[in-house]
C-alpha cells in the first residue's frame, strides 16, 4: 500500500510539472507597401521614400498553453521607419484566446475597456503544399476576408493552438503567414504582410485565467472605438 501511494504521488507530481510548460513562438513580421503614382498626384512627395517609410519590420510573441494562447506585440519596432509617422501599432497588440469557451479578449493601448468577442476561425482550403519550418512539418492552407488573401502554414504539436493573427486554428500552430491586401481603388497601395516563425521554445506556464479582464466591452462597440482611435469621434 505504501509503495502504491508513493507511485501515485510520483505520477501526480510528474503530471503537474508536465502541465507547467508552455511554448513561446517568436515571429518576424514584414510589412511591404507600394503606393501607386495616382496616390500622390498633387502632392510634393517622393514615391520611393513614401514606400520605404511605410514598409516596416517588427516582432511579435505568442505564448501557447493547453487551453489558452496569448499574443503580445512589443511596442518597440526593429527599425526606425515607424518614427516617421507612417507606421501604426501591430495588431493585435494583446489578444488572449480562450479555446474552451471560444472567446477572445483584446486590449488596445488607447482603449479603456478590453474587447470581448467570439473566437475567429476561418474556413480553410488545403493546397496540398508541404514544407519544413524550423524542422516542423507544415501544410499550406488558404482563405480570404474583406481585406486580405491569406496563405497560412500550419503544424500539429501536442494539439496546441497558437496564431499571431486575429484568426485562430484550433489544434494547430501557425508557422508562417502571408497576407496580400485587396486593392480597393486605383489610389490604394499594395500591401503585403509576411509572418515568419523564427523561434519556438518551452517556457514557464502563465496563469491565463488571471489575465482575463474583469471588465470588457462587446465587439459591437468596435466601430465607435475605431473612430475614436482615428480622432474622428471624441464622444
Amino acid at each position: 500500500m505504501k509503495n502504491y501511494l508513493s507511485l501515485l504521488f510520483s505520477v501526480l507530481t510528474i503530471s503537474l510539472f508536465a502541465q507547467e510548460t508552455d511554448y513561446q513562438l517568436s515571429y518576424d513580421v514584414h510589412r511591404k507597401v507600394e503606393f501607386p503614382k495616382k496616390a500622390i498626384e498633387g502632392f510634393d512627395i517622393n514615391l520611393d521614400e513614401l514606400n520605404k517609410n511605410a514598409s516596416t519590420q517588427k516582432t511579435t510573441e505568442v505564448y501557447v498553453g493547453k487551453d489558452f494562447s496569448l499574443i503580445e506585440a512589443p511596442k518597440k519596432i526593429s527599425n526606425s521607419q515607424g518614427e516617421k509617422g507612417m507606421d501604426r501599432p501591430l495588431r493585435p497588440e494583446w489578444l488572449l484566446n480562450d479555446y474552451q469557451n471560444d472567446l477572445s479578449y483584446e486590449n488596445f493601448e488607447y482603449f479603456e475597456i478590453p474587447l470581448k468577442s467570439a473566437l475567429k476561425e476561418p474556413t480553410l482550403t488545403p493546397t496540398r503544399n508541404t514544407k519544413k519550418i524550423l524542422d516542423l512539418d507544415a501544410k499550406e492552407y488558404t482563405f480570404e476576408d474583406d481585406k486580405y488573401y491569406y496563405s497560412v502554414w500550419l503544424t500539429k504539436l501536442k494539439d496546441l493552438s497558437g496564431s499571431p493573427l486575429y484568426y485562430q486554428f484550433k489544434g494547430f500552430l501557425v508557422l508562417e503567414v502571408k497576407m496580400i491586401g485587396k486593392i480597393i481603388d486605383e489610389k490604394s497601395p499594395k500591401q503585403e504582410f509576411l509572418y515568419v516563425l523564427t523561434d519556438i521554445k518551452e517556457t514557464k506556464a502563465k496563469n491565463y485565467i488571471k489575465m482575463i479582464p474583469k471588465r470588457t466591452s462587446s465587439v459591437e462597440t468596435l466601430p465607435k472605438l475605431y473612430r475614436r482611435d482615428e480622432g474622428v469621434d471624441k464622444s
